[in-house]
């Protein structure tokens, strides 16, 4: 198997652990995926066929500058803290179509994605999609550097958080 063989599967892998730490409410082991540094970014839809293009200056869903940020979202939600996630919806994403790439500042991939969220207390089921872009740490282990999600489908009648992507 070659080198680029290798680091793809080993992106891919990661792709899919993230993922299914995030439908299964395993949170240590979804932060465990990203970089102390990484960037979580939703982009919002500047008009109909533009993103904005800097989360410090422009509107997005989301933007959390660092794991710490990460951190801070996960512990809002596990204790409760966030009446928007009472109950918890369930989700089950699904990823395909993964393109791995290297470039000078390091493995990067894109991927595609829907994630079905359904909420068990009004048994309504909502279907998001998207593109993921990520940058990759490649060091000892390979951890997310940055993730930037392109929400398809943006009109939410409620709050969009990090399990619904």
């Amino acid at each position: 198997m070659s080198q680029q063989n290798r680091v793809a599967d080993a992106v891919a892998a990661l792709i899919y652990k993230e993922a299914a730490a995030l439908d299964r409410r395993k949170w240590g082991e979804w932060l465990s995926c990203f970089a102390e540094d990484a960037e979580y970014w939703v982009p919002a839809w500047d008009n109909d066929s533009a993103l904005t293009e800097d989360p410090t200056t422009e509107v997005s869903l989301i933007y959390i500058a660092n794991r710490a940020g990460l951190e801070e979202r996960v512990f809002r939600i596990t204790r409760t803290v966030s009446p928007a996630s009472i109950p918890l919806p369930r989700t089950t994403h699904l990823i395909g179509n993964i393109q791995v790439s290297e470039r000078a500042e390091g493995v990067c991939a894109v991927a595609v994605w829907m994630n079905q969220v359904y909420r068990p207390n009004t048994h309504e089921q909502i279907i998001y999609s998207g593109f993921y872009d990520y940058e990759f740490l490649n060091g000892p282990e390979l951890l997310i550097r940055k993730k930037k999600i392109t929400l398809s489908n943006d009109y939410a009648e409620t709050v969009i958080d990090i399990y619904h992507l």
